[in-house]
């Protein structure tokens, strides 16, 4: 019985550090940012795409300015992506360029 607590007392002193060591790499890795500039009356969709895949950033209110978060997945091992900017209300969908982007940049983009 007192070795079967020892290995329990034991394996959660392990947990628990290890846990506290992923926690201090996932605080010391730099968010990949995009801030959006949208000077257009219309709230814009932002996507970031990346070769065929979509993924969706967050909303940029008319006339206002936001910092959105580009997912790790994105930039890990990417050289370049490229981002959309989808009107509510509107057919057109302007496509930046492609851009290299690497882990804890600040993309700007400023929509007209």
């Amino acid at each position: 019985m007192r070795t079967s607590a020892v290995i329990l007392l034991l394996l959660a002193i392990i947990w628990s550090c290890s846990s506290a060591t992923r926690q201090a790499q996932d605080e010391s890795e730099p968010k990949t940012t995009i801030r959006v500039d949208n000077r257009n009356t219309l709230d814009m969709t932002i996507y970031a795409l990346r070769n065929s895949h979509r993924v969706r950033l967050g909303i940029v209110s008319s006339l206002s300015t936001k910092v959105l978060t580009i997912p790790d997945h994105l930039v890990r091992g990417t050289l370049s992506l490229r981002f959309l900017a989808d009107p509510v209300g509107s057919a057109r969908t302007p496509i930046s360029e492609q851009l290299t982007v690497i882990p804890g940049d600040q993309v700007e983009m400023i929509i007209n």
